[in-house]
């Protein structure tokens, strides 16, 4: 399909009991891996935006690019900034790293939204509130960026695109009724807990989950 998956991976890397949330192991393969199959379902092309390319390299196929941001140290709008400059399609599916649970159907549900009133993004309702990073956003949503990242050198916030582009929000009522969407397309592992969650909505086998957690590593979040 003439979409390109997004996962924003750029800022101080998460480290749970030694691995990088998104290489951590997950049923037979790494929260990236899977993140990747999933959103792969539906893109013709796959864009990982992140300031360390090297930690990826090894761990993603060939096909994957791997870019970093423009503009630095602005957060997650400047790796949205950077992947809508280099995008080959008009729409962007774009999520969260180490997001393990992003589910393909709701972003086609999303996309035929945007493509039908030809909204700038269209985004899932998650706990009343607008979710961005598992929204989908046009090549548009680019002029409106711009200004932003050349008048700023701090942290931009979502917030701040949002008020400027014409979105749209898909209420998790109307998620429910079109389609049944997998529990925890929102979880973003950022913690242990959080992993443990993971854990439970795809569970390994028992042994390997218990050599895991006995390996004795500490946990250490930068």
């Amino acid at each position: 399909m003439m979409l390109t998956g997004v996962i924003l991976a750029g800022g101080t890397k998460r480290t749970i009991r030694g691995s990088s949330a998104d290489l951590l192991p997950l049923a037979s393969e790494t929260v990236l891996e899977r993140q990747i199959g999933e959103m792969s379902k539906l893109c013709g092309e796959m864009i990982i935006v992140t300031g360390e390319p090297r930690l990826y390299l090894e761990h993603v196929p060939r096909s994957v690019r791997i870019i970093t941001d423009f503009y630095p140290n602005r957060g997650p709008l400047g790796g949205l900034h950077a992947a809508l400059a280099l995008s080959k399609y008009a729409y962007l599916w774009v999520t969260g790293s180490a997001m393990p649970f992003v589910s393909a159907e709701l972003a086609r549900l999303l996309l035929e939204h945007a493509q039908l009133f030809q909204d700038e993004a269209v985004l899932p309702e998650v706990k009343e509130t607008p979710f961005p990073l598992h929204g989908i956003y046009s090549q548009s949503c680019l002029e409106k960026l711009d200004p932003l990242m050349e008048g700023n050198t701090a942290v931009l916030k979502w917030e701040a695109l949002l008020g400027r582009i014409s979105y749209q929000i898909m209420s998790a009522e109307r998620i429910r009724s079109l389609a049944e969407i997998p529990e925890g397309f929102d979880l973003r592992i950022k913690n242990e807990e959080q992993y443990a969650q993971a854990l439970q909505l795809c569970p390994f086998p028992g042994s390997a989950i218990h050599n895991y957690w006995q390996r004795g590593k500490e946990l250490t979040l930068e």
